[in-house]
């Protein structure tokens, strides 16, 4: 994202997108770190099992939602650098297709991934 040296940032995002976009996943990134070190937490209390099922899913459901309202959130950002700034109709079919597909593959990509957790 290279928030504060946009001479090295790869996509194309203004200043203030790169900046929000790098906070809003470091965020996620900490509170999924905060989740994990929980749950190992709740682990080594060696509290019954309910407990130990029904916290740590809880708070992984709190960083998945995080996750998605991160991706709805900078989608319009995300496909203007896919596009790299160029107009919708102006871009290839193969552009096109990707700027239309890219947000429901990842929550696909995050049902998937929720979906074959074992808890």
């Amino acid at each position: 994202m290279s928030p504060f040296l946009p001479q090295y940032r790869i996509p194309l995002f203004a200043d203030r997108t790169a900046k929000r976009l790098y906070l809003s996943l470091c965020v996620v990134v900490s509170f999924g770190f905060w989740v994990i070190l929980f749950g190992v937490w709740i682990n080594e209390r060696s509290l019954n099992y309910e407990v130990y099922a029904f916290l740590p899913g809880l708070t992984a459901l709190a960083v998945m939602v995080l996750n998605v309202a991160l991706v709805v959130m900078s989608r319009k950002a995300i496909t203007t650098a896919i596009r790299v700034g160029t107009p919708y109709l102006e871009s290839s079919w193969v552009i096109q297709l990707m700027c239309s597909i890219w947000v429901p593959a990842v929550l696909a990509l995050f049902g998937i991934r929720r979906a074959g957790d074992k808890i």
